[in-house]
């Protein structure tokens, strides 16, 4: 466990590197001291917004734990802000020593670091989803509305849902587009083993890998990473 970890009571690392990227899972509602002079300018101008508690807890939580993370690498200063790219995705100063994503839903967050490339991850709580078959026709391709069709009922059905939405979610934050760009455009499927994806969104030279990650029976969770495409590792079927 490193010091980051053993000073953070919340923040548990999971066992696997998905995609090579290690995660952290951080549960946002346990009382704990929370430092936000790690923090940029702009996150403690955002935490002071929020209208209710609970929320501006949760986010100075999650990001004070983020910030930890990267402090303890020698990634990133206390109390500097992030620089942003055109699509407003936080990146750290150049040179860069590592990659982060973060992603939270109610009561719990994720984290993931990786050494280069260009990552993403996402987390989704299991809960009520309305208007779900209007999300599919937005955002789901043919295939994965047949595959959404055919997972059942209650439960099965609603966790599929949110496997090709965190895979969906996961691969356009690595883009650093967001559902700015057509996200029925990137196949990533409803099932939780990996996929690669040639190109994702047009993109030549590119290639993403997506995968789920199971969590827990009440969380869904995806990471992706996006690289150059390299035919010598395409060859190797890497």
């Amino acid at each position: 466990m490193t010091e980051a970890e053993n000073d953070f009571a919340t923040l548990g690392a999971w066992p696997e590197e998905p995609l090579g990227i290690r995660l952290w899972l951080i549960g946002l509602d346990a009382r704990c001291d929370v430092d936000a002079s790690l923090l940029g300018p702009l996150e403690r101008a955002r935490a002071d917004r929020f209208a209710f508690e609970r929320d501006r807890h949760r986010y100075l939580v999650a990001h004070v734990a983020l910030r930890r993370l990267l402090c303890e690498r020698g990634a990133l200063e206390a109390g500097r802000d992030f620089e942003y790219d055109a699509y407003g995705k936080p990146r750290l100063p150049s040179p860069r020593r590592c990659v982060f994503s973060l992603s939270h839903s109610g009561g719990w967050a994720l984290v993931g670091l990786a050494p280069d490339g260009e990552i993403g991850v996402d987390l989704e709580l299991a809960r009520d989803i309305g208007e779900i078959d209007a999300l599919l026709d937005e955002h789901f391709s043919d295939a994965e509305r047949a595959e959404y069709a055919a997972a059942g009922t209650g439960a099965a059905s609603l966790r599929a849902f949110l496997r090709g939405w965190s895979r969906k979610e996961a691969c356009l934050k690595a883009l650093g587009c967001g559902f700015d760009e057509p996200a029925s455009a990137i196949e990533t499927g409803l099932e939780a083993g990996p996929r690669i994806l040639w190109h994702p969104l047009g993109r030549e030279h590119l290639v993403a890998r997506v995968q789920t990650i199971d969590m827990a029976p009440h969380v869904v969770a995806a990471v992706a990473r996006v690289e150059v495409w390299n035919p010598d590792r395409a060859r190797d079927g890497s």
